[in-house]
């Protein structure tokens, strides 16, 4: 794995016919020439976790703003550290990895297995370029399912309508009036009753 120097300039060049498909097709020359930012652009967090239970081995992903991890590290005591993190708006969440094996483990019904606990942070946090920034979790606080912001929900609960009884009443007034046959007790084009 390459070590990019910050606020160094390379250029990625690759070579014609460096790859042939399985169909004998090669690529072209490719060259492309780019820029690693400055460390001075990049932020840093450290989150100490409160209520982690003892023993567990433990995960925390950052997650973007639709809701896509981006970074994931391991708990190691009750604290998990990010490095070179871009500015703006992330999101988190961790998972209690019952299994080791470093990934969200869904359950299964025959075993008797339930998913891996998942806690989402309840709020979002802003990095800052050229900072450090220290925060506190507390996993426990508040309900588990209420935990998710809304920013990153996909199916977001739907609000409550208000009944309002005065645009019910004028509702039904208008539809009375808008009949085509001239008003509610009429039937038909005449005024004679039907026999």
């Amino acid at each position: 794995r390459p070590r990019w120097e910050p606020g160094g300039k390379y250029k990625l060049t690759v070579d014609s016919a460096l790859l042939i498909s399985p169909y004998g097709l090669w690529n072209n020359k490719y060259e492309q020439s780019f820029t690693v930012k400055p460390l001075d652009q990049y932020g840093n967090l450290e989150v100490n976790i409160v209520g982690l239970p003892e023993g567990k081995v433990v995960f925390v992903e950052l997650l973007d703003k639709s809701d896509k991890p981006f970074r994931k590290s391991f708990v190691k005591g009750n604290t998990v550290r990010f490095q070179d993190l871009p500015p703006g708006e992330i999101y988190a969440r961790l998972v209690i990895d019952e299994n080791r094996d470093g990934v969200w483990t869904t359950g299964n019904y025959e075993d008797k297995r339930q998913p891996e606990t998942v806690y989402y942070y309840p709020g979002k946090w802003v990095i800052r370029a050229y900072s450090d920034h220290m925060e506190e979790w507390r996993i426990n606080a508040g309900e588990v399912i209420r935990q998710k912001p809304l920013e990153i929900t996909k199916n977001k609960p739907e609000e409550k309508k208000r009944k309002d009884p005065n645009r019910d009443r004028n509702n039904q007034q208008q539809n009375q009036q808008s009949s085509p046959f001239g008003g509610s007790g009429s039937r038909g084009f005449g005024s004679t009753p039907m026999m």
